[in-house]
């Protein structure tokens, strides 16, 4: 009965050995990993989303957001012997209809696995797509004017008055481009004959022209969101400001400091600032002239009737795209010494269930 004892405690003692070295090794193993593992895994993934925001909805042409009629009257008067002439006119603009959108890509570079907790640098780039942005136009105009013309004959003034009143016009601008954020400038013009009217006075032959015009320019500022990193299992939540001033690439550091998967959102991206302005007005072209002596002369010019200076559109999100615009996860790998720590623990509970 002693030495079968003897003999069981020498076994006992022996498996309890071959434990002790096995689990030893492990943990030199894991300590060997602890000295020479990187802080980032070698694998870059990237992934591309289309941003695209539109202008909101009934947005006037001359002012930000929807906007009231304007109003402008004046006259106009020139006098080159043997000719005069001038108009008296007035304006009645709408507010018109500006609509648009900006369009561009975003791109995200990131290691999507860290060897261990700690920092990492997740690069956004934005360009635009190529002729996918537009700003449209579309003013109404009524404009009533009142030409006279006049010629001087043997010292006598003769005059008449060609009225011309209710005057329609309807003007689209459209200008396409590729985003160019504070750098390209989207430009369009329209012009339109209105009327035309001519005929004879006295010994005058004169003719008078009516024209509208508009132009627009439009340049995008700011493309604005956040970038958040939030630790799945904890519900940790880290926010970066994301402002894009122009075209290119952004490097975001974040702190990664807990293992497990990590979700990164881009959220809310719009464009914020943009550079609009509207220029309505209208020409009058006056050609007369004398048969009998040969002599013609022309006048006229552009009348600005409405200059809305550079203002900022309001823009919003379009309504394809929800409030996250792109999603991935980065996966961070337990520290070795995280796992030292556990198989430790699993070595001090197998000698406790031993003894």
């Amino acid at each position: 009965m002693f030495r079968f004892l003897v003999a069981g405690d020498a076994v006992w003692a022996s498996r309890r050995s071959l434990t002790v070295r096995a689990v030893s090794a492990v943990l030199a193993l894991l300590l060997g990993l602890s000295a020479s593992a990187p802080v980032y895994a070698d694998v870059q993934s990237t992934h591309s989303w289309i941003v695209r925001s539109e202008i909101q909805s009934n947005h006037s042409m001359l002012v930000p957001g929807p906007g009231a009629s304007i109003h402008a009257a004046d006259s106009y008067r020139f006098e080159s012997w043997p000719f005069r002439g001038g108009f008296d006119w007035s304006v009645h603009l709408d507010p018109g209809t500006l609509t648009g959108n900006v369009e561009g890509a975003l791109t995200a570079t990131y290691q999507n696995t860290l060897a261990q907790p700690g920092h990492t640098t997740v690069q956004l780039t934005y360009g635009g797509i190529a002729d996918e942005s537009r700003v449209t136009g579309n003013l109404k105009a009524n404009i009533s004017i009142t030409p006279t013309v006049g010629v001087n004959v043997l010292g006598v003034w003769g005059d008449v008055g060609l009225p011309i009143t209710a005057v329609n016009s309807n003007l689209t601008t459209n200008a396409d481009f590729t985003t160019g954020i504070g750098t390209v400038t989207a430009t369009d013009s329209a012009r339109q004959t209105m009327v035309e009217v001519g005929g004879d006075l006295l010994i005058l032959h004169y003719g008078v022209s009516v024209l509208a015009n508009c132009s627009i320019s439009f340049t995008p500022r700011l493309l604005n969101g956040v970038l958040i990193a939030e630790h799945v299992d904890t519900g940790l939540r880290r926010t970066s400001v994301v402002d894009f001033w122009a075209d290119g690439t952004l490097g975001f550091d974040l702190n990664l400091d807990q293992p497990g998967d990590w979700k990164i959102t881009l959220e809310d991206f719009y464009l914020e600032q943009g550079d609009f302005r509207t220029q309505f007005g209208f020409g009058v072209l006056f050609s007369m002239g004398i048969p009998l002596t040969g002599t013609s002369a022309g006048f006229g010019g552009d009348i600005v009737v409405h200059d809305s200076g550079y203002f900022r559109p309001r823009f919003e999100k379009h309504w394809l795209y929800d409030q996250t615009v792109g999603e991935f996860r980065i996966h961070v790998v337990p520290e070795p010494s995280a796992l030292l720590l556990l198989g430790a623990g699993a070595l001090a509970l197998k000698r406790r269930r031993r003894c």
